[in-house]
């Protein structure tokens, strides 16, 4: 069993946390559960914060690779039962092409019902993508990525007058 990050060969920073979790589930240390397929885990948890707040740690279980494409959704799920894994939230989505998916992903934000970082997408053929929420993209901008003139727009588009009305609307705005 490797265990390892996206373009890495090990864990890095993640190597406790995430072997923590390892150690207490004896099904992710088992070399024969999937002998000849990789497991795509995300990491989450209190101490790996980016933009949303998970309560507890845990590894959720993203998909099953088998030699260039992925196992179907059933055996995925079939799997994590098996281990006692959890797997990440699954919904049905009506848009068939990209730019009604995100709209479609918007409205739901928009509603309360998205309380992830991101979907999952899974086409009938095997072809997996995830894609980022507009509120989380949103929330991480401000968090990561604000500048000065990122700063000066907010303050003009909100008819800030004051110092006082620019730490306001840039705490309303999730800007750390």
């Amino acid at each position: 069993v490797i265990w390892r990050t996206r373009n890495s060969f090990g864990l890095g920073p993640f190597s406790a946390p995430v072997m923590k979790l390892v150690g207490q589930n004896e099904c992710l240390s088992d070399p024969h559960l999937r002998p000849l397929g990789h497991m795509l885990f995300e990491y989450v948890g209190p101490d790996n914060e980016i933009v949303i707040k998970y309560p507890e740690s845990c590894l959720l279980l993203i998909a099953i690779r088998e030699g260039h494409s992925f196992a179907d959704w059933q055996t995925t799920k079939i799997v994590a039962e098996s281990c006692g894994l959890p797997v990440v939230k699954t919904m049905k989505m009506l848009a068939r092409e990209p730019v009604a998916l995100q709209k479609e992903i918007t409205e739901l934000e928009q509603a309360g019902l998205w309380d992830s970082e991101g979907i999952v997408v899974r086409t009938p053929d095997g072809i997996m993508s995830k894609i980022k929420g507009s509120e989380y993209i949103h929330a991480f901008r401000m968090r990561y990525l604000f500048k000065y003139g990122d700063f000066a727009a907010l303050c003009l588009a909100n008819d800030v007058q004051t110092l006082g009305d620019a730490k306001t609307v840039c705490l309303k705005n999730g800007v750390d």
